[in-house]
């Protein structure tokens, strides 16, 4: 299975974003602050990982990003859509 990350996936471009690659199979990591959109998006949906995580704190970046290799296995793409990335 392919893997993305996609940080700011809670709304806009990154929510279609996780939406199509979730229709095509991929597991999809996703990466914003607010946990609520991203169990919306997540349900249902065995390929995502729901990744509560603020940007801008890089330790918190390294941990999602530890979670979704453990989970994932590897990554095959990142879509680097947050406002800001630490």
């Amino acid at each position: 299975m392919k893997t993305i990350l996609i940080t700011g996936a809670s709304a806009g471009i990154g929510r279609a974003t996780a939406e199509h690659f979730l229709a095509k199979g991929w597991c999809v990591g996703l990466l914003a602050r607010n946990i609520a959109p991203l169990e919306e998006i997540a349900a249902g949906q065995a390929g995502a990982v729901v990744l509560p995580c603020d940007v801008t704190d890089a330790s918190a970046v390294e941990a999602a990003f530890k979670e979704f290799m453990g989970k994932a296995g590897r990554l095959d793409v990142l879509f680097n859509n947050a406002g800001s990335f630490g």
